[in-house]
Order: structure tokens, then C-alpha cells, then sequence
């Protein structure tokens, strides 16, 4: 009897280890896919019906088939950018470097009224930051402003503290840092968190057209990576606000590549959210923006705030003050605690979900606050807030999260003793608190959904990318999470670390590879509404699938970062092969 069209499958993937990720975490051999959505998950011998004349057949041969990787908190925007558009420093290892990598971006951008770029790291400078005289040898014409790699501070040229007006009277904006000469009170250069603004409000906004370019090639490198979902938790908006150029050019270019069918990425994003606006009329303005955004591949239903800073600038929020500063909690972003807590409450109203940056135990702390008095005004709902990187969690917080439904967004990639550990967090924080950063395990057993994340173009270990690329590749983050140590580093726990050397961190919150593997997929997915429609493998859910050259489960641990994606699938359509 002819074979029914209607049961006839586009492409078929056969004779795999495919770890579906689903709520049983079953295995199979075989996922037959049509019209971009799969039909069938299952052993090779149940295939026959869905082969057909007409069916693409791909021979596994034994590799690992996992769901697309989600990455939970990635800047793309940002990072397409940077990709294309700016001066990229990420990986340098000197100040050296860094003036060769700006020399030439400045020689080969002429037209460029301000040169900019990304990815100085804090652990080449002091704790007050670079200085402008650096860039004035060799920047003297045009304003320069580069973003550390955390993207928490702004190294600036005279030229650029110029054309912002900032002098030695100038104050120090709410939430926000200049740094100054000690003896002079001159600026030096190097601006933190809000005061970025008194600089970046001025800057030429890229065009949609940039941005467009950019995102290109953020969604082929990204594919190649085994990323086909990402959350955005800071897209700009045409309400504008006092630290950006008021324009929505990124989110119309993602739009624009969606009505004209060329993404290769599902889009989920964040609105910024302006501290200096009432909530009232944001949540106006973000409403119309969101629904300009309805497409199946880019929506965005959440708003991103900031409870705080950074430990490596002073600014993040903590219960206990810092090491090297005895009279240094850190500060609330922008706004005080009434005042954050009722914005979060407005915003939860609407409707809206909330995405919190926190890093300091009291900032933490200070969002469950907001959180947990959103739901008593509001009532509770099905609302998937979340906090993302929860450096310092207090253990009394982390039963709290799981209480109040509330998602973790780690970056896994950070789980090490490295570099930062040594010049930034051991002396600011003490060898007590800097040894216990980054909970994971607990907050996994406590019951709270943990969504991996790069928090690109923050740079993050990459065995496949060389200096000048940020790109995070999540078999690293996979592996961190498992080990708590950088790849190629020591994962004894017990090994005595000499000063500067990588090692183990707090080998008590290592992670299973089950529950790593489900950060980067399905709980991704959950995180974002997402899924009923991608984060593992079943039947009826959209063919976005990774071929990996090993099986995560059967290879030595050390072998983990270096397996690389060899397919990539979105909604059935083959967009990277290596």
C-alpha cells in the first residue's frame, strides 16, 4: 500500500543516543521531523512509517542527540555589536594589546565620530579602574569609550568626559561611581554603573541596519555553538531613560529578520527598565512596545531591573560590608527599597515578568522582599520572575526562592577559583564569603528551576574561539557546573591552590551532568513560557535538535568541554554542520 503523504517525515535522524531531556529523561534512537515540528521519538524499528521518497535520512551513527541549547540571560544585542560594530578586547592579557586592538579599530572606522568597544578586564587594573591618559596617547581626536567585560564600568578619553561635561564638580549620579584623582579630584577615566550614563546618553545609537548585520552574525555563531533559543534581558526602547539614547533599533531589527524569515535564533527578551520613570508610564510604554512583537520567534513580556552592581566595582549590595572597605555595603541601584519594591509590584500587575540582576546577598535578599510583597498585594500567579547570577545568596534565601516560585539564571561559567578570585573577589569579600559563591546544588534540591546562562558578551571559556571572540560555548558551562573548576585546571578539591593558580570552588554545590544538561534546555524553556514548544525532545515540539561528537554521559568529565556540536536543527532545518 503507497505510503501516506500526511505520515511522510521531512528528515529523520536514526541509530543516535538521543537524551530527550523530558520529565522521565528518556532516551531514544531515533526522531522523525515535518513541517518543522517532531513526530515521532522512539527506536529505530518504528520508523518505517514516517520514510518516504521524499524524506531526508541522516545516519548518526552512535552520536549524542540533545534538544537546542537556551541560553537564559545572553546581551545579544550587545554582543552583536560588538561582533561587528566595535573594539573588541575580550581575551587580551595586556594594556598592550588592548591600545594595538583600539589603534587599528580607530585606523579602519575614520568616519566613526566615537570610537567604541568592549571587554577590559578589572583584573588589569587597579581597584580604581584605568585611567584616560592611557587612551589620550593614543586616542586623542575623537571620543573613546570601551565597556569592562562585565559591563559595569566605562573606561573613557578626555575627549569623551568632554563632550559629557563631566568635571572635577561634577557629582556623582545616584546608583552610580566617578572615579577621581586622590589628590586632584579630577576624573580618571574609569566610570561606574549609573554614572556610565553621563557618557553613554550621548553616544550615536547604531542604526537598525547595524544592528541587523550584527545579529547575522551573532546567529551563526551561535548555531555553531548548539544555540537555537536566547533571552535578551536588555533590549532599548523608544521611552528612552538617562543612561541610553532612547531608540528600539535592536528589537526592530530582530522583528525585521523575523518578517522576513531569516532567523535562525528564537528570540525572548527584557525591556530596560528606567529607574528615573514611574512605573505607571512604562508599563504603558512597554505594553505598546511588546506588542509590536508577536511572532512566534521574538517576543518580550518581561522587564529587566537592577538591584545592584558588581563585587569587582564595590557596588554590589551586601548584607555584611567589604573586606577591603569597612564602611562599604555596596548600594541599591538607583532607587531605594520602597521604591524598588513597588515598581516590582506595579510591573507584576501588568502582567509583566520580572528579570533581576543581583549579585550581593542584600540585593537578593532585598528582590524575594519585592517579590514576596508583589504576591501579597497582587495574589499569587504563575508569573516566572527570576534573578539572575546570585554571586552571594544568604542559605536562609535559598528555601525563600523555592517558596515563591522564583527561577535562578547562574552563569556556570564563573564556577572557578580563576583570575577574578584571586586579584578581585578574595580581597574584597574575604576568604569566607569569596569561598562560597555561586550556589548551585542547593538551590537545585531546594526545588528552585536554574536556567543556565553566558550573560554574553561577558567573556566566557571557549576552547573552539581565540582572543578578540567573547562567544560562550555551554559544554564549557556544562562542565563548570559539574566540576566547579575552569577546563585544564585541577579538579581535586582537596589540592592546596598557590596564589593565582585556578582550582576548585565550593565542591559542595557541584551539579549532575542530568540536572546541567536540563539547565541549558528545558528549564530554559520553562523559564520563558517556552516549554510546551522547545527544551526536549517529544513529540510535538519543534524540531530544534544538536549532534554532538561524543555522549556527554560516556566520556571522561574532562572530555566534556572539548565535545563539539557537529548539527544543528532549528524547527527541522539543518543551520549549522560542521
Amino acid at each position: 500500500m503507497e505510503k501516506s503523504k500526511k505520515e511522510e517525515a521531512d528528515l529523520v535522524l536514526e541509530n543516535g543516543f538521543i537524551y530527550t531531556v523530558d520529565a522521565k529523561r528518556s532516551w531514544a534512537e531515533a526522531v522523525a521531523i515535518r513541517d518543522g515540528s517532531i513526530v515521532y521519538v522512539g527506536k529505530n524499528d518504528g520508523l518505517a512509517p514516517y520514510k518516504g521518497a521524499g524524506t531526508k535520512v541522516i545516519d548518526l551513527k552512535g552520536k549524542m542527540v540533545l534538544p537546542g541549547f537556551f541560553d537564559a540571560h545572553c546581551h545579544a544585542s550587545q554582543g552583536a555589536i560588538l561582533l561587528t560594530k566595535a573594539a573588541d578586547l575580550v581575551g587580551f592579557d595586556s594594556v598592550e594589546a588592548y591600545e594595538e586592538v583600539m589603534a587599528k579599530f580607530a585606523a579602519d572606522n575614520p568616519e566613526s565620530p566615537v570610537i567604541q568597544g568592549s571587554g577590559w578586564s578589572n583584573t588589569l587594573f587597579g581597584m580604581r579602574g584605568p585611567n584616560k591618559e592611557l587612551l589620550d596617547c593614543i586616542l586623542p581626536e575623537r571620543p573613546a569609550v570601551f565597556y569592562s567585560e562585565d559591563g559595569h564600568s566605562l573606561w573613557v578619553n578626555s575627549k569623551a568626559l568632554e563632550a559629557a561635561g563631566i568635571t572635577k564638580g561634577t557629582a556623582d549620579p545616584k546608583g552610580g561611581t566617578i572615579e577621581r584623582d586622590l589628590e586632584t579630584g579630577e576624573a580618571t577615566g574609569t566610570l561606574r554603573e549609573s554614572a556610565m550614563g553621563l557618557v553613554s546618553k550621548n553616544l550615536p545609537d547604531f542604526t537598525e541596519e547595524d544592528y541587523i548585520e550584527g545579529f547575522i552574525a551573532f546567529q551563526e555563531k551561535a548555531n555553531a555553538l548548539g544555540f537555537t533559543t536566547v533571552h535578551d534581558p536588555l533590549l532599548y526602547h523608544k521611552l528612552g531613560g538617562a543612561d541610553f539614547s532612547p531608540s528600539d533599533n535592536s528589537a526592530r531589527a530582530i522583528e525585521r529578520l523575523q518578517r522576513e524569515r531569516c532567523l535562525t535564533i528564537r528570540y525572548r527578551g527584557s525591556w530596560a527598565e528606567v529607574p528615573e520613570r514611574s512605573a505607571t508610564e512604562q508599563i504603558s510604554a512597554f505594553s505598546e512596545e511588546s506588542k509590536e512583537h508577536t511572532g512566534d520567534l521574538f517576543q518580550a513580556h518581561s522587564i529587566k531591573l537592577f538591584a545592584d552592581g558588581v563585587i569587582e566595582g564595590g557596588t554590589a549590595y551586601l548584607l555584611e560590608p567589604y573586606a577591603n572597605e569597612p564602611g562599604n555595603w555596596g548600594k541599591e541601584f538607583s532607587r531605594d527599597y520602597e521604591a524598588y519594591r513597588e515598581a516590582i509590584m506595579a510591573f507584576d500587575k501588568a502582567g509583566f515578568q520580572v528579570h533581576v540582576h543581583a549579585i550581593g546577598d542584600a540585593a537578593t535578599r532585598m528582590t524575594l522582599d519585592a517579590f514576596e510583597y508583589a504576591q501579597r498585594i497582587n495574589g499569587k500567579r504563575d508569573s516566572r520572575h527570576s534573578i539572575t547570577h546570585l554571586q552571594l545568596v544568604a542559605p536562609e534565601d535559598i528555601d525563600r526562592m523555592a517558596k515563591l516560585g522564583v527561577i535562578g539564571l547562574p552563569q556556570p561559567y564563573w564556577f572557578m577559583k580563576d583570575d577574578y578570585y584571586w586579584t578581585l573577589q578574595l580581597p574584597y569579600l574575604g576568604k569566607e564569603r569569596a569561598d562560597k559563591e555561586y550556589p548551585m546544588k542547593s538551590l537545585i534540591d531546594a526545588g528552585v528551576i536554574m536556567a543556565s546562562a553566558s550573560d554574553f558578551p561577558v567573556p566566557s571559556t571557549n576552547p573552539f574561539t581565540s582572543k578578540g571572540n567573547p562567544f560562550p560555548y555551554p559544554m564549557v558551562g556544562i562542565y563548570c557546573g559539574v566540576v566547579r573548576s575552569a577546563p585544564g585546571a585541577t579538579t581535586d578539591p582537596n589540592k592546596v591552590l598557590k596564589e593565582g593558580e585556578s582550582g576548585v570552588l565550593w565542591t559542595e554545590e557541584r551539579a549532575s551532568l542530568d540536572d546541567m544538561i536540563a539547565s541549558f534546555t528545558i528549564n530554559g524553556a520553562y523559564a520563558n513560557f517556552l516549554e510546551n514548544e522547545v527544551g526536549s525532545i517529544e513529540v510535538g515540539k519543534k524540531g530544534d535538535l544538536i549532534v554532538l561528537s561524543n555522549n556527554l554521559f560516556e566520556v571522561p568529565v574532562e572530555k566534556i568541554p572539548k565535545t563539539e556540536v557537529v548539527m544543528t536543527l532549528f524547527k527541522g532545518k539543518i543551520v549549522y554542520e560542521r
